[in-house]
């Protein structure tokens, strides 16, 4: 992608970011991609591109991972800090409304905010949230309890390994975020590769491991309950993978549980639907762009129509 512009914050992090969209889309409704645990802004490659056709779409780097930094001195982290950061990048641009698409981790982060004026004590954001999706998430960090989560982020050890090495090292983490029968297909190959190559840059060991903290501390007990619907939003979608191997599916159900006013995406084969819920975690690496866009344009377009009505 290209050179991000900077946003240095008050403890001394550097967060890098960018805006995609032309000058045609500037009026609509801003969407921004918030990554899960060692994704950068340029995985998300294949679809960002198309959604900024239709409205700006902000990418960006968590403290510490990609072209963004940690102060020296930082050893702890907790998803309160991620949720400040990108509060304090949205203030930074200047959007007085957004959207926010939440991935992993990710989502773990847009439901702080989701969540904000309760977990504390009615300050409000200084931004509107007009529509959430929260995609291959969790309400709760139990899922790190499971006696089946075996997710792990590869360690490398010690002495020198060459590319075919370390590719060979991270391997099984990569396969995690997909699935059996998309890891094996060979039209997939040549963007597996892609993803796997790229997961050897600019993701040190330190925030991994810092990430991993903030993910497993986060509570939100029973404050779901307290998001009430309203036309002018936020409007929630959940997306979930049936053959999510890292986070799996019942957690996906289980924040349709919490935000019973909360949709998923239909399925079937028509315009703004999902062919399948049989996706792993990974979900925007499946299916072509066109349908992810169709899904998430359609919704805040949808939704806006009827929040405009609401008020006729």
């Amino acid at each position: 992608m290209a050179s991000p512009s900077k946003l240095t914050l008050e403890d001394g992090a550097i967060i890098s970011y960018e805006i995609l969209g032309g000058p045609e889309v500037a009026n609509e409704i801003p969407l921004v991609l918030v990554g899960g645990m060692a994704i950068v802004r340029g995985d998300w490659d294949r679809i960002a591109p198309a959604l900024s056709q239709y409205r700006p779409v902000l990418v960006y780097d968590h403290r510490g991972i990609g072209d963004s930094t940690l102060p020296h001195t930082q050893t702890s982290l907790a998803i309160k800090d991620m949720a400040r950061d990108l509060i304090q990048l949205v203030k930074h641009i200047g959007w007085k409304q957004v959207s926010l698409c939440g991935f992993s981790m990710g989502g773990v982060v847009v439901q702080h905010l989701l969540l904000f004026e309760h977990l504390h004590r009615g300050e409000v954001l200084p931004f509107r949230l007009t529509h959430v999706f929260l995609t291959g998430t969790t309400p709760t960090s139990d899922f790190l309890k499971d006696d089946d989560y075996n997710f792990r982020f590869a360690n490398p050890g010690k002495g020198a390994k060459t590319l075919q090495d370390m590719k060979n090292i991270i391997r099984p983490t990569v396969n995690a975020l997909f699935d059996p029968a998309w890891v094996s297909d060979p039209a997939n190959a040549e963007r597996y590769d892609t993803v796997l190559t790229r997961m050897l840059y600019n993701r040190p060991r330190k925030t991994m491991f810092l990430q991993t903290q903030a993910l497993s501390a986060f509570d939100f007990s029973d404050l779901h309950q307290k998001v009430t619907p309203s036309p002018s939003g936020p409007h929630v979608m959940v997306i979930h993978g049936k053959r999510d191997a890292v986070i799996p599916f019942r957690y996906g159900s289980a924040l349709l549980a919490r935000l019973p006013h909360a949709c998923t995406p239909e399925v079937g084969s028509g315009a703004g639907q999902l062919p399948t819920l049989e996706f792993g975690h990974q979900w925007f690496e499946y299916f072509d762009a066109s349908v992810w866009v169709g899904i998430l344009d359609s919704f805040i377009r949808n939704r806006m129509t009827v929040e405009t009505k609401s008020k006729l």
